[in-house]
């Protein structure tokens, strides 16, 4: 079961809760999957930026260095 904490109108706690256990189940997956998927695609987007301006700015070492931590920030990240 995942359970959210929010705080709702007025400061009041708001709790959340998604039973992974009960009824259909695409939907629930899907749902608990676009945020890490999204967290994924913008970690993309950083290192692919980084590439960039490393590439534009800085030499060819340095691209490689870049390059080859890609992989290592993404698998400490997600």
């Amino acid at each position: 079961m995942r359970r959210l904490h929010f705080l709702g109108r007025g400061g009041h706690r708001r709790t959340y809760e998604v039973d992974m256990t009960d009824g259909p189940l695409l939907g629930k997956l899907v749902r608990f999957a676009i945020p890490l998927a999204l967290s994924g695609i913008l970690q993309l987007l950083f290192n692919a930026a980084d590439i960039v301006v490393v590439g534009r700015f800085a030499g060819s070492q340095a691209l490689a260095a870049v390059g080859s931590t890609g992989a290592l920030i993404n698998l400490i990240v997600t």
